[in-house]
């Protein structure tokens, strides 16, 4: 089991500095309270989000603003 928001928090780091250089703004909410677990593979996991955060910004004007959000809607089964 993995806590999901350790991979995404990877992938935002990693895809800062190309975000910025097209002057785009970059928001991560990432609700930590309480965590969610997850299994998968940490690796594998950061490459999608890095790949979805690559995309909205090469998709995305320069300026644009790009918000990443992580928390949970319901209850858990």
């Amino acid at each position: 089991m993995l806590c999901l928001q350790d991979p995404i928090l990877a992938a935002v780091d990693a895809a800062w500095p190309a975000i910025a250089q097209r002057q785009q703004c970059l928001e991560a909410v990432v609700v930590s309270t309480p965590p969610l677990w997850v299994n998968g593979d940490e690796g594998r996991l950061q490459q999608v989000f890095e790949n979805l955060l690559s995309n909205a910004s090469r998709y995305s004007p320069e300026g644009a603003e790009i918000t990443v959000t992580l928390g949970q809607e319901g209850t858990a089964a």
